[in-house]
């Protein structure tokens, strides 16, 4: 699906950057 990978990119690049 297309919101899991949202989540997925959007928690990435959350934990990239604080």
């Amino acid at each position: 699906p297309f919101i899991e990978t949202k989540y997925a990119a959007y928690m990435l690049k959350r934990n990239s950057t604080p």
